[in-house]
């Protein structure tokens, strides 16, 4: 849940031909579990066999694979982190390229290989602290980060559908609308008829169950503040959003959505294809 973390609501109800490659990807690694212990452990593991010095060739060159398989994924689905990929997979090459020696030598009479001379880098020791320093740093950051982000969630849930819109048929100058959701990062989103998104940056004030939404979308204006007052019943998942908008009181009842219930959120397992009924 650090990185491929479980998809948001707004991305469960939008159509798949919607949906960027490096959305879909990050989205479909991140409702398996599974997978991320496996592929979390493949690269803990390589951390951990560079710690030795007798297993640390076996370590780099398990993060050359590793590492390998991560930016051909990253340039294939476009995803934004490729310098940073490439980075860490010339790490890579660079550390293993030591031991390349031992392992020629070791396939040379094997394979009768001419002889080849490679130099050590002089330069790998003087970084290594400063490196290990950073790597230490960003993952405590990225987690405490994440955790606080999760923790101070609202209340509420995130996905709504619209039952009825009185007094008007727009939000926010947005309209028609079937779908809107409250993301854990601060952002009301509303979901069009025609299934395309609109953003709008909000501060959740839990305690006055208010919400304060901020309008970037106005060229060369300052930007406009919309307070929405809303109410929520767990009893019959019914959220009902109260705001004034063109002199007009306006209320939007939705109903909550069960994410949770979404076939791609569950767990399940199967050995064999099973006939289609």
């Amino acid at each position: 849940q650090g990185q491929f973390y479980t998809p948001d609501a707004n991305t469960l109800y939008t159509p798949l031909g919607f949906l960027d490659k490096d959305i879909l990807f990050w989205s479909t690694l991140g409702v398996s579990y599974a997978f991320n212990l496996f592929i979390g452990g493949a690269q803990l593991v390589s951390g951990v066999l560079l710690l030795f010095k007798r297993s640390r060739a076996l370590g780099f060159f398990s993060a050359v694979l590793t590492f390998t398989a991560i930016v051909s994924i990253n340039f294939c689905y476009d995803i934004s982190v490729k310098l940073f990929a490439l980075f860490l997979l010339f790490l890579s090459l660079l550390g293993s390229s030591r031991y390349l020696p031992k392992v020629y030598a070791l396939l040379k009479d094997q394979l009768r290989l001419p002889s080849l001379q490679i130099s050590r880098p002089f330069w790998y020791w003087s970084l290594k602290a400063m490196v290990i320093l950073l790597i230490l740093f960003e993952l405590l950051f990225a987690n405490i980060r994440s955790s606080s982000t999760k923790s101070d969630q609202a209340a509420i849930p995130s996905a709504y559908q619209v039952l009825s819109h009185h007094a008007g048929d727009s939000l926010l100058q947005e309209k028609p609308f079937k779908r809107f959701f409250i993301h854990r990062l601060n952002y009301l989103i509303l979901q069009k008829e025609d299934d395309s998104m609109v953003d709008y940056k909000i501060k959740n004030l839990r305690a006055k169950q208010q919400l304060i939404v901020y309008n970037k979308r106005l060229p060369n204006q300052k930007t406009v503040q919309r307070k929405m007052d809303y109410t929520y019943s767990p009893t019959d998942s019914l959220f009902q959003l109260r705001y004034t908008e063109g002199g007009q009181k306006h209320e939007v009842v939705a109903k909550a959505l069960a994410t949770e219930d979404l076939p791609l959120l569950q767990n399940q397992f199967h050995w064999t294809i099973e006939g289609v009924k």
